[in-house]
């Protein structure tokens, strides 16, 4: 009996740690809404003080890119586990998926601006046809996307 309560008060101690590190090292899921037939290098740079206001759709946040692929935002760099982004093409109020053969080489990181010589946390993307990935890549290779306009 005494082995059972020890195997059982084990159990319960993984279990609630489990839980606590799910929780507190999960991140939002996102919806990335891009422009109608966008292609090219997507920048999302966090903690922007005049970027685009925080939106949430049903616990999601959501980044409504513009037609040159570079958001400024006032959310927070989201760090921890979470989903692959939905990532939408919006064409009026209609959603059309990218699915996973349009989106290439997502990265996250932080860069130092050559103007202000600031940090800037920031999450990157290509949208793209497979073969003109790596001609895109390497542009995005050359850019400080602290500074990218």
């Amino acid at each position: 009996m005494k082995k059972a309560l020890i195997t059982f008060g084990i159990i319960i101690i993984i279990i609630i740690s489990y839980l606590f590190w799910y929780y507190t090292s999960s991140s939002d899921d996102e919806i990335h809404l891009l422009p109608k037939n966008f292609k090219g290098i997507v920048i999302i740079r966090f903690n922007v003080n005049n970027g685009k206001d925080e939106l949430y759709e049903n616990g999601k946040r959501v980044y409504e890119i513009p037609q040159n692929g570079i958001l400024d935002t006032k959310f927070g760099f989201d760090e921890g586990w979470s989903s692959p982004p939905e990532i939408y093409y919006l064409d009026g109020d209609k959603r059309i998926s990218l699915g996973k053969n349009k989106v290439f080489s997502m990265r996250s990181g932080v860069a130092i601006s050559d103007i202000t010589n600031k940090e800037i946390s920031f999450s990157t993307y290509l949208v793209c046809e497979e073969k003109e990935q790596d001609s895109l890549f390497n542009i995005r290779e050359r850019l400080n996307v602290a500074d990218a306009k």
